[in-house]
């Protein structure tokens, strides 16, 4: 009787690779064919290689080795590798861009945008009170220029440069809304 597999994912059984068995008549003599991933990790390589060689100074120590070695063995052993690695489960070439994006992205995000330190914004000064939507009112003073949002019933009175502000009960004069106070002026909660 065969052996028995149990397959965990259908994503293990759908992830082919392509892989080169013969060029024309040509049988290429490895067992399971050849990665095509491998052809552009060896295209890619003899092309740094050559790109390499002109470049002065580090030309001339890859320049010292055989020039069949540069050509051949270079991109051959080096294809050989980087289709061997799987970093974090990704092949090398996905895993390399992947790191190229992460160095190319911004350390820190403000409102998902990259924060720019050349410009510095300045805010208004502004204060932040309860809303007072409570059982009872907090008591306390509201200077202007400000406008001050009521949210529950209540009452008002004016005096000369001040509003006195108490909580009413629903229906009695009461009401909500804003009040606007100008500069000088001033709103008192009881």
């Amino acid at each position: 009787m065969g052996q028995r597999r149990e397959i965990r994912s259908y994503g293990v059984v759908f992830s082919l690779e392509r892989r080169l068995h013969r060029i024309d008549r040509f049988r290429i003599p490895l067992p399971y064919g050849l990665p095509l991933r491998s052809v552009g990790y060896a295209a890619t390589l003899l092309t740094l290689v050559l790109a390499v060689d002109r470049v002065p100074g580090v030309g001339g120590l890859l320049g010292a080795l055989p020039t069949p070695f540069r050509i051949a063995v270079v991109p051959g052993v080096g294809s050989y590798l980087l289709t061997r690695v799987r970093i974090d489960g990704r092949p090398a070439g996905a895993a390399a861009a992947g790191a190229l994006v992460y160095l190319g992205q911004p350390r820190r995000l403000g409102a998902w945008q990259p924060r720019q330190w050349d410009r510095v914004v300045h805010l208004a000064d502004f204060t932040l009170a309860p809303s007072g939507d409570g059982p009872a009112l907090r008591r306390g003073t509201v200077r202007g220029p400000c406008d001050v949002m009521l949210q529950c019933p209540v009452a008002t009175r004016a005096r000369r440069h001040s509003t006195i502000v108490t909580r009413a009960r629903e229906g009695r004069g009461a009401r909500g809304g804003s009040i606007v106070l100008s500069a000088g002026e001033r709103l008192v909660v009881r």
